[in-house]
């Protein structure tokens, strides 16, 4: 019996698409900065190194870098400094240049605080995480799964925000504070 890796191995080599599965770890946490990414003007740069306009950012240093199919400078970086770590300002994918491997936001909690910086700036809302508990306003996280409660309640204090009062200039820093807060606790 064959895997559905294995299926979609072989429909890939005939020709026809495979699925991409990210990894659910990585042993590069350290390549992931605590400091707050700031997602507006991340999605307003162009390549540090060359100008190109298809940029990943480096989740360790936070420099614009252009991809592989560019001039390869986010690659290229990643090997000169071991900023393993970069996310795509096009889909918001994270590559792990040190596995070279796509990486799952959901899955690894130290992604969801740049992740969010950068969905919140791209697509004017913070991200659902699937599968994340829902935790009450007003309510401290106490379970054994602390980080995804907090974001998750920093999230519905986000829609609540908005629905009572609309958009503010000043909410996205203020969110990405409060994700930097929670990511330094764990």
């Amino acid at each position: 019996m064959t895997s559905l890796y294995e299926e979609e191995l072989a429909l890939a080599s005939d020709g026809g698409g495979f699925q991409v599965y990210p990894k659910k770890s990585t042993p590069h946490l350290d390549c992931i900065s605590t400091d707050p990414l700031d997602g507006a003007k991340a999605l307003s740069a162009v390549c540090a190194r060359c100008g190109e306009d298809e940029v990943w950012i480096c989740l360790q240093c936070h420099a614009p870098l252009c991809s592989r199919y560019k001039n390869g400078c986010a690659k290229k970086h990643a090997e000169e400094s071991n900023h393993h770590i970069a996310v795509s300002l096009s889909d918001l994918s994270v590559w792990d240049f040190g596995q070279d491997c796509y990486l799952d936001v959901y899955a690894i909690p130290k992604l969801r605080a740049p992740y969010a910086s950068l969905h919140l700036a791209k697509f004017g809302e913070p991200p659902s995480f699937p599968g994340a508990p829902v935790l009450e306003l007003g309510t401290a996280p106490t379970a054994e799964n602390d980080f995804l409660k907090a974001t998750d309640a920093v999230t519905t204090a986000v829609k609540a925000y908005k629905e009572l009062w609309g958009d503010d200039t000043r909410f996205p820093a203020a969110r990405e504070l409060l994700m930097a807060i929670l990511e330094s606790k764990t």
